[in-house]
């Protein structure tokens, strides 16, 4: 029993081990990148600058024992970078429209809505959601 608690314990630590690399590694071959270059890679896309600035700000601490002050993509995969998925993505999409002083769209606009799987998914959806 000892055994398998220390071979879980020991799996536990290379797995936390290996993310925080993976995420410091991602974060340096984004060096110079900031809420400018995330900003800019929307173009010509309508998203509120107040949605912008809430949805990198909160993905930009994601990952705050790793790197401080993470540099967010407009097209990162938010359950491939960030692990968020299922429940998690509903809390995190509810947190960002409630943040952004929103609310969500009636349940029949909901059903048509495109999936939401990376971060212009999110802020584009946010930025759709009418004002509170």
């Amino acid at each position: 029993m000892l055994l398998v608690l220390g071979l879980c314990l020991i799996l536990f630590g290379v797995v936390t081990l290996w993310g925080h690399v993976r995420t410091q590694r991602m974060a340096a071959a984004r060096t110079g990148e900031s809420f400018e270059t995330f900003r800019d890679a929307f173009g010509e896309e309508d998203v509120a600058p107040q949605v912008l600035r809430t949805v990198y700000a909160t993905f930009q601490t994601w990952w705050p024992h790793s790197v401080a002050a993470f540099p967010v993509r407009a097209d990162d995969d938010l359950g491939h970078i960030y692990g968020i998925a299922g429940e998690d993505l509903d809390d995190a999409v509810m947190d960002a429209v409630a943040a952004c002083g929103r609310r969500l769209p009636p349940d029949e606009q909901l059903r048509g809505m495109r999936p939401i799987v990376t971060v212009r998914d999110l802020a584009c959806f946010v930025s759709g959601c009418p004002e509170e």
